[in-house]
C-alpha cells in the first residue's frame, strides 16, 4: 500500500513537472535557438540596455569607421555594418571602446591564424568533437545556452588546435544572431571525466588565450557560467585564471555542488536529461556543421547577421 502511494505520488510529481515544462514552452519565456525575428521585449532591451536608437546607429557606425580607417591595423578593411554593430551594441554605442576590441580581434587573425582554419578532424563525427554544442532552446532571458563537456575531449584523438578552433568558431557563429548580440551567452561547463590527460594543456599561454579572446576581442555579453562536476583540474584552472579576471566577470562563475542545483537558475525544459532536465537528443549536428562550413570562409571584414 505504501509503495503504491509512493508510486502514485511520483507519477503526480512527474506529471506536474511535465505540465510546467509544457507551459514554459507554450509561453514566450523560452525561445528556440534560431528564432528568426526579434521579439518586442528584446527590441526594447536593445534600445534601453544597448543604447541603440536610429540616431546612435548612424552616429556610431560613422565614428567607428573613422577610427578604423585611421589605424594601421584596420585601415582599408571594409567591415560589414552588421559586424560593426555587434561591437557597438556591446559598448552601448560608444565607438572608442568598440574600436579597441575590434582592433584586438583583427590582430588575433594575424597572431593566431590557426583559429580561423577548418577543423582538421572529422567534425561532429568522432567523440572528441562533441565536447561542445549550443543547445536547441534559449534561456528565459534570451541568452544562447552552451554546453561544454570537457571530459569528452580526448587529446589523443583530437589535437588541442582543433579543440580551440571548435570553441572559437561556435562563438563567432553564435554572435551572428542579433538576439545573441543583445541577450548574450550562458554556459554549462561540465568537468566530469577530465583529468591527467588534460593537465599538460593547462599552460599559462593556453589559459591567457581564451581570456584574451573572450574578454578583449569578442563582443559577448556573458550571463552566467555554471560549473558542474568540479574536480582537481577545475580547481587548478580556477586558481590560475581567477587573478586575471575582472571582478565583475568572476561573479559570473557559479560552482554547483550537484547538477540538481542547475535548476535554481535554469528551467528543466532547456537542460539535457543526463543532468536531470527534459531535453533529449540535444546535440545540434546540423547547426554545428553549418557553423564549421561557414567559419572556413569567415572574412576579416566580418559576416552579416543571420537576419
Amino acid at each position: 500500500m505504501v509503495n503504491q502511494i509512493q508510486t502514485n505520488m511520483s507519477k503526480i510529481t512527474t506529471e506536474r513537472e511535465n505540465s510546467i515544462s509544457r507551459c514554459i514552452f507554450e509561453t514566450d519565456e523560452i525561445l528556440p535557438l534560431d528564432v528568426n525575428y526579434l521579439p518586442e521585449k528584446f527590441l526594447v532591451e536593445c534600445e534601453n540596455n544597448c543604447n541603440e536608437t536610429p540616431e546612435n546607429k548612424i552616429k556610431g557606425l560613422t565614428e567607428i569607421r573613422k577610427l578604423l580607417e585611421a589605424d594601421k591595423v584596420t585601415k582599408g578593411i571594409q567591415f560589414q555594418d552588421d559586424f560593426l554593430r555587434q561591437y557597438l551594441r556591446h559598448t552601448k554605442y560608444e565607438a572608442a571602446p568598440a574600436f579597441v576590441k575590434l582592433r584586438n580581434f583583427t590582430n588575433l587573425r594575424t597572431n593566431y591564424n590557426y583559429l580561423y582554419l577548418g577543423v582538421q578532424t572529422e567534425y561532429t563525427v568522432i567523440p572528441s568533437t562533441k565536447y561542445s554544442t549550443v543547445l536547441p532552446h534559449r534561456c528565459p532571458d534570451g541568452s544562447l545556452l552552451f554546453l561544454l563537456q570537457l571530459g569528452k575531449w580526448n587529446p589523443n584523438e583530437m589535437p588541442f588546435e582543433d579543440f580551440a578552433r571548435i570553441t572559437f568558431l561556435l562563438a563567432i557563429q553564435a554572435l551572428r544572431h542579433p538576439l545573441t548580440q543583445i541577450a548574450g551567452m550562458t554556459f554549462i561547463v561540465d568537468f566530469q571525466n577530465t583529468g591527467i590527460r588534460h593537465l599538460k594543456y593547462c599552460t599559462l599561454q593556453n589559459i591567457w588565450l581564451p581570456y584574451h579572446v573572450s574578454l578583449e576581442c569578442m563582443p559577448v555579453n556573458y550571463r552566467g557560467n555554471y560549473i558542474i562536476n568540479g574536480n582537481f583540474l577545475m580547481k587548478l584552472l580556477w586558481t590560475m585564471t581567477k587573478p586575471i579576471l575582472p571582478e565583475q566577470f568572476q561573479k559570473l562563475f557559479i560552482f554547483l555542488s550537484s547538477t540538481e542545483e542547475l535548476f535554481n537558475y535554469l528551467p528543466r525544459s532547456i537542460v539535457p536529461s543526463e543532468y536531470g532536465g527534459y531535453l533529449e537528443d540535444y546535440y545540434m549536428t546540423d547547426w554545428l556543421n553549418k557553423a564549421h562550413k561557414q567559419h572556413q570562409r569567415f572574412h576579416k571584414a566580418g559576416e552579416p547577421n543571420f537576419f
